[in-house]
């Protein structure tokens, strides 16, 4: 596993680019977007942040190897954010953490933008296995999990919120890619799971 910090990954019309490396402006547009309660309130941390503590965060990054943040444009047009926190390089694991913009959500764009982040983590980073606690009042996030071949681990509780703990490996995303990458396959999932 690696991570070019200063590198502009490209996979097909996405490019993914380290928040260590973006401008003040960009910064601060990402900042608004978190802070959106439509996105806050299914993370970890649901409060509001600051322009300081995200600039100090932005900061703390630079000298940090157990986590890295991603802008995600696609056609150069931002869609969302994604992270990897507690990475352990000796057994290529990590937390991953992802949001899209609020202008997207529910757009159908979702399914692609995460076939391709996991792509960009399993192929272009190369980690092992990736792993991430979904709010249990967040359906939609739980399902696409499912469909993307994470396995359920049980429940934890983090500031007195419960979250779904899931696992994807490499291994088993590369085997489901050809019914992971269309919508229509996406519904039929649905349909199978709502029985």
């Amino acid at each position: 596993m690696e991570i070019d910090r200063d590198k502009i990954y490209q996979l097909d019309k996405y490019t993914f680019q380290n928040f260590t490396t973006l401008d003040a402006d960009t910064i601060e547009k990402i900042r608004l977007w978190r802070n959106h309660p439509d996105i806050r309130k299914y993370m970890y941390n649901p409060n509001e942040i600051t322009e300081l503590e995200h600039q100090n965060f932005i900061n703390s990054l630079k000298d940090r190897r157990d986590k890295s943040y991603w802008l995600v444009s696609r056609n150069d047009t931002p869609l969302g954010v994604i992270n990897l926190v507690d990475i352990d390089y000796e057994v290529s694991m990590a937390e991953l953490g992802y949001y899209l913009i609020q202008d997207y959500h529910k757009t159908g764009i979702v399914i692609e933008f995460l076939v391709t982040v996991h792509f960009f983590f399993f192929e272009m980073i190369n980690i092992s296995t990736i792993y991430g606690g979904t709010n249990i009042k967040n359906i939609d996030a739980q399902l696409l999990n499912k469909f993307l071949g994470g396995e359920e681990k049980g429940l934890f509780t983090k500031d007195n919120n419960q979250y779904l703990r899931h696992f994807i490996t490499k291994e088993h995303f590369l085997a489901l890619r050809h019914k992971t990458d269309n919508f229509r396959t996406f519904v039929t999932f649905l349909k199978e799971t709502s029985h």
